[in-house]
């Protein structure tokens, strides 16, 4: 995709490989345009590649379309890629007339192969064009474009601008810092109520976050307090994964145990790690354990049902820890990892976000029934609309930055604005970390009024620093 936005062809592609990574993506992109082909099939992409080389080879089929298209106006060109841009010079030849408009601060899909740098350098193809600058925010309060003009600034790559407000009410923005993700969840929790208290619906409210895994633990806090929410996702969260029905499986197993009789829940996790015992050997003598002794090594059953009782006594973390370590779940990650040739890294990601998660529970129970009265409400209010849609209900926004863009909302909370969160921690390059901060930027004016920037000082045990930007808010 990034080597069609560029318009390079599979063979351009090939012949520039310089080793055996770039080959073997040469190979895929030459055997998947041929397949392609085979089903003639255009790919997204393909909309635009191949209309600009279809174009730049019959002459006639580009001035017939030249003469229809006369005037060419262009919206969130900031956002614009390499083939895009190419298709509209040609079509916009020979008389130029080109209207376009963006704001390259708010430039955030370069994983898409957008390029603000050619918003940035369009005088310098277009030098007879007039730039006129929207320099009114007719949405935020100027203590807010003060505090992201700030952040902002750092860029090296951009339009020299300054905005000023026409909304004239003057709130400062909060920004804190908390011991952990649960004191700063509490306080957001408090400051939803004092605006609700101020007549602001939850509707008018948004907490923004980097990454959707964030979206589901903060969701589950506010419904255990009483406040819905809204995500726009439907069953997207941890439980959906791998990791997750594995280790609820053990906790839900644990917790069903009779001593007498395997339940479904500890059959789907028996072989896991691996102990060789046969599920259908378990199932076809009723799951009496009794039974399953007398055909397989005592010792492998016992070991087995020991691991059970011991979860089972223990405090959520420590039984995710149990589960881990002492049950040898891990090393049984580590070797699916292996086999199936995917990152050991996001398999234990998926852990860490249950032990995140289950530690806001005293009890196993307590965490289990969070969990299904959650997936049970989910499931009664799938298609209802938000009252922002049309519906009635009044339910706070939970959304990524990237999700927000366009949105706006009376009351923003930015939490866990820490290093390798935002920006995040794929952020290599400098290009990678001007993007994080537009990105930062654009979550910032999406509030209206209140503005609210929170941090924490440890994220699973572990210190973590906050973020550049709330640094260069200050």
């Amino acid at each position: 995709s990034s080597a069609k936005n560029q318009l390079i062809s599979p063979q351009e592609f090939s012949s520039n490989a310089e080793d055996d990574w770039g080959r073997n993506i040469a190979r895929l992109y030459v055997l998947y345009q041929k397949k392609l082909q085979q089903a003639n099939a255009f790919d997204f992409d393909d909309l635009l590649t191949q209309t600009v080389w279809l174009l730049e080879e019959h002459q006639d089929v580009l001035e017939k379309y030249r003469s229809r298209f006369t005037h060419i106006l262009v919206d969130e060109f900031q956002d614009i890629n390499a083939s895009q841009y190419e298709l509209i010079t040609m079509l916009a030849l020979p008389q130029r007339e080109l209207f376009v408009v963006g704001d390259d601060d708010q430039s955030i899909y370069g994983f898409r192969g957008a390029r603000p740098e050619i918003m940035i350098e369009f005088k310098d193809y277009y030098p007879e064009a007039e730039l006129i600058v929207l320099n009114v925010n007719y949405r935020s309060t100027q203590s807010i474009i003060n505090v992201a003009g700030r952040v902002i600034e750092n860029n090296k790559t951009r339009l020299d601008k300054c905005a000023h407000a026409n909304n004239n009410k003057d709130f400062q923005p909060d920004i804190r810092k908390f011991r952990n993700q649960v004191e700063e969840l509490k306080f957001v929790v408090s400051k939803i109520k004092e605006y609700e208290n101020q007549g602001i619906s939850l509707s008018e409210m948004a907490i923004l976050v980097r990454n959707n895994s964030q979206i589901q633990e903060i969701s589950s806090f506010l419904k255990n307090r009483k406040i819905e929410a809204e995500s726009g996702k439907h069953r997207s969260n941890i439980y959906n994964g791998m990791v997750a029905k594995d280790i609820l499986s053990y906790v839900r197993g644990a917790l069903k145990f009779d001593g007498a009789y395997f339940n479904e829940d500890l059959i789907y996790v028996l072989n896991k790690p691996q102990r060789y015992i046969s599920r259908q050997v378990v199932l076809s003598v009723n799951m009496n354990i009794s039974a399953v002794r007398r055909i397989y090594s005592k010792n492998n059953i016992d070991s087995f049902l020991f691991h059970i009782e011991m979860i089972r006594k223990l405090p959520p973390q420590a039984a995710l820890s149990y589960i881990r370590k002492g049950a040898g779940y891990e090393e049984y990650l580590r070797l699916y990892a292996i086999e199936n040739n995917i990152p050991m890294s996001g398999l234990l990601k998926q852990l860490e976000q249950l032990v995140q998660e289950c530690s806001k529970f005293n009890t196993l129970e307590q965490w289990i029934n969070s969990i299904d009265s959650a997936q049970n409400s989910e499931g009664q209010n799938f298609g209802k609309k938000s009252s922002g849609e049309g519906g009635t209900n009044n339910r706070i926004n939970i959304m990524t930055m990237h999700g927000s863009k366009g949105l706006e909302f009376k009351a923003v909370f930015i939490v866990d604005a820490n290093q390798g969160i935002i920006p995040t921690s794929k952020a290599l390059r400098e290009r990678d970390f001007e993007e994080e901060r537009r990105l930062f930027y654009v979550a910032m004016t999406r509030a209206i009024d209140y503005l609210n920037v929170y941090a924490v000082e440890e994220r699973l045990g572990c210190p973590i620093e906050v973020s550049m930007f709330v640094e260069e808010m200050l």
